[in-house]
């Protein structure tokens, strides 16, 4: 910071690759549970908001062997449509992850 402040009438490069929201997610315990009480809020909700997209025939994968994959726990609520086409999931409800994405908004409040 004290360099920005220093510096901020000349140009500069600052490259800042931000490690929070990847493995492991586990967010801060106060952000879970305000998200826990976000989501059963609106657990009520149909979500039904699924876009489709063209699997990319470059995965090595066969159309069977996704089938298969999309079989297992992991992979609930996600289908194998005509032509590689898969559902995608379009809202949120992992509540660890929103904490580390709050967690992320947060350090550029600081």
């Amino acid at each position: 910071m004290k360099y920005i402040e220093d510096t901020k009438d000349k140009p500069f490069f600052l490259y800042f690759a931000h490690f929070t929201v990847h493995d492991p997610i586990e967010g801060r315990a106060d952000l879970v549970e305000k998200y826990k009480k976000k989501l059963r809020k609106h657990a009520s909700r149909k979500r039904t908001c699924i876009s489709s997209r063209r699997q990319s025939d470059s995965d090595g994968l066969t159309i069977t062997e996704r089938e298969s994959l999309l079989k297992l726990p992991l992979y609930q609520g996600y289908s194998q449509l005509p032509r590689g086409t898969v559902k995608i999931k379009q809202h949120q409800d992992n509540v660890q992850f929103a904490a580390l994405v709050e967690t992320m908004d947060e350090a550029w409040d600081a």
